[in-house]
């Protein structure tokens, strides 16, 4: 598969932030998609809260800028918000992608991006969504109730956790047997494939507007 630099992002492609916090296997989907020639969108930094997670080697390993900033960098709530937009606009950003980023977006950055802002959740929300419920904590509660399905939601991003317009859902049967690991296993393939051509298509749509 041919792919572009990151430092030859195309002009017409819409500049796009990845926030990630852990391993980064959906931040490389991400990016590994956004180097195709034909997709509209290019990873041009990605921002962690966690100056050691796996996402740090993905993003050198494809030579996108990586930046660390969290509140231990920046412990006053506004201080963080300035030094965030800063790096929104060291970087030209456009939209920006969560990606396993298990921290609250700042109301003001969810303002300044208003409608820009896109999330991955491991759940059909509206249900097992909100504070705390990431990782295997969701897959664990939908086992114990007893759910014949889960899957994964592409929602717009606002100042609360998984809320938002909806943009696409993907599902998964519940097997008997399931444990959270098996179940998240199946989540993440789905949405390897799923994240980045929902993140091409809302990329498309910006470019509309």
């Amino acid at each position: 598969m041919a792919y572009e630099t990151i430092a030859a992002v195309r002009p017409e492609k819409v500049r796009t932030a990845i926030f990630a916090s852990g391993a980064g296997s959906i931040a490389q989907a991400l990016i590994e998609f956004g180097l195709q020639p034909e997709s509209r969108y290019g990873a041009v930094v990605l921002i962690s809260n966690n100056s050691m997670c796996g996402a740090r080697q993905i993003a050198e390993n494809f030579s996108v800028p990586f930046r660390h900033i969290s509140s231990k960098t920046h412990p006053e709530l506004m201080m963080f918000e300035c030094a965030m937009l800063e790096i929104m606009q060291e970087f030209s950003v456009e939209i920006i992608v969560l990606s396993g980023y298990n921290k609250l977006m700042p109301a003001g950055i969810c303002s300044h991006f208003q409608g820009k802002i896109l999330n991955i959740h491991p759940a059909l929300l509206p249900k097992y969504g909100g504070a705390g419920m990431f990782g295997h904590v969701v897959h664990q509660r939908v086992i114990e109730n007893r759910e014949l399905f889960s899957g994964s939601t592409v929602h717009i991003v606002d100042e609360f956790y998984d809320h938002g317009e909806i943009i696409e859902q993907s599902n998964v049967e519940i097997a008997p047997g399931e444990t959270p690991e098996t179940l998240e296993a199946k989540i993440k393939a789905k949405e390897k494939e799923m994240y980045p051509r929902a993140v091409d298509s809302f990329a498309a749509r910006i470019m509309k507007e």
